[in-house]
Parts: C-alpha cells; sequence; structure tokens
C-alpha cells in the first residue's frame, strides 16, 4: 500500500496538527528507509493567483514562493485510468514525513480505514517528482531524499 506513486483515500484521515479528521486524498511520494514516508495531501483548494492559472501540469511561481502541481479532472491519472473528480492541487511548502508504523497501526481496514485509490501514471508521477525537485518552495531535505 506505501508504494511510491500511489494515491491512496483514508476515510478519514486524522492530521498531525489535531485539526478535525476529514476523508482525504494521500500521494506517496517516496518511502525512507521503511521507516517515513514523504508524503502530500493533495487539495481541491486552488490558491494559484487567477493569471497565472493552468489545466495540469507543474506551476512554479518564484516570485510568491509558490509551487504547485495541477491533476485535471479530465486526465487520468491512475495506470487503471480513474481520474479524480475535482481539479487536484499538490502545493510543494505542504509535503510532509509521516512514520510508517503510525499509518501502519492507525489505518489497518482496507475498505474501511482506507482504500487504494491506484498507482499513479508513471509519467506523471515522474513529472510531479521533477516539479517538486526543481521548486524553491520545497524544504531542502525534502528535495534531497526526492533526488
Amino acid at each position: 500500500m506505501y508504494v511510491e506513486g500511489n494515491i491512496i483515500f483514508f476515510t478519514p484521515f486524522f492530521f498531525k496538527n489535531k485539526n478535525t479528521a476529514k476523508s482525504k486524498f494521500f500521494v506517496v511520494l517516496k518511502v525512507i528507509d521503511n521507516q517515513l514516508i514523504l508524503g502530500s495531501l493533495p487539495t481541491s483548494k486552488d490558491y494559484i493567483p487567477s493569471n497565472d492559472v493552468i489545466a495540469s501540469g507543474c506551476l512554479e511561481l518564484t516570485e510568491i514562493n509558490l509551487n504547485c502541481f495541477v491533476i485535471s479532472p479530465n486526465e487520468p491519472i491512475t495506470v487503471c485510468n480513474k481520474h479524480l473528480r475535482l481539479t487536484t492541487y499538490i502545493y510543494g511548502h505542504e509535503l510532509d514525513t509521516y512514520e510508517l508504523s503510525k499509518l501502519q497501526e492507525t489505518y489497518r481496514i482496507e475498505g474501511s480505514d482506507y482504500t487504494v485509490f491506484g498507482a499513479m501514471k508513471p509519467e506523471i508521477f515522474s513529472s510531479l517528482i521533477q516539479c517538486l525537485k526543481k521548486s524553491n518552495s520545497v524544504k531542502k531535505k525534502y528535495i534531497k531524499v526526492l533526488t
């Protein structure tokens, strides 16, 4: 389940900052020494300035320190050709690490606690990783892990 490129849907996801738990997608970006997961919690919230809108792909706005990978709902995202319902945004500054043992302890039952939505298409996953690696808004320690 915690394989690089997998998209997992948690029902619900329990946030580190103790915000109210809610159903959430999670993208596994990197597994680190079988102990940590570098991941992203994609969102449907659009924080891109209106004059810089793109339909899909990488957006790097150095003047405002914003990095975002946009996924269009019209684009099949998984190898099994699933689409996300809404335009989805992966913001570089929101990457985080998660303890693998805690994730495994919290989300035990597939179909109840989580479902594996699918494996991201390799070309899309590669574009996402390249987008994040080239960004100034991604923490340097995460760029190092992605390299």
